[in-house]
């Protein structure tokens, strides 16, 4: 199945909490969850680095490549979580953003988390791309489920983009 993700303007509101305590030097790499109250789980990042989370995600070959001006996202259609990193031109350099949409209550909500080593500020503006970015999560997360249905035999993963 092929998915094609646009990037179109939705709303999305959230509220900051900085999961590492005490305040971050510059040049720190730091941890924040940019999440709803009604977020059922911490949906944390398994990677210590922007850096060490590009290597491993960019090198899967069962995932779509996006690229928008600054930012580079990485779509899995198989976990159903949409990777969002800044390239060097992006003052949030170096920042990795983890997106996933789940279902609750039979509506749709997304779950974030964010490595930065740039100031609050800019890793909030980079945050504030999810914005743009909560149409292409719903598709991938209907991508996500007809995968899981279909398994990977089942031909639902989409070939890398060049």
């Amino acid at each position: 199945m092929k998915s094609t993700f646009v990037f179109l303007v939705g709303l999305f509101a959230s509220s900051i909490v900085v999961a590492q305590g005490g305040a971050p030097k510059p040049g720190d790499i730091v941890e924040y969850n940019y999440a709803k109250p009604n977020n059922p789980e911490l949906f944390g990042m398994e990677y210590k680095s922007p850096r060490e989370a590009y290597v491993a995600i960019s090198g899967k070959i069962d995932i779509q490549k996006l690229e928008i001006g600054d930012i580079e996202g990485f779509a899995d259609i198989g976990t159903g979580v949409l990777w969002v990193f800044t390239t060097t031109r992006n003052p949030a350099h170096p920042a990795v953003m983890k997106l996933k949409a789940f279902e609750s209550n039979g509506n749709l909500f997304m779950k974030n988390s964010v490595l930065c080593g740039a100031s609050k500020s800019e890793c909030d503006r980079f945050v504030s791309y999810q914005q743009y970015l909560v149409n292409s999560v719903t598709a991938l997360h209907q991508a996500h489920k007809e995968f899981s249905n279909t398994g990977p035999k089942g031909g639902a993963v989409a070939p890398r983009q060049p």
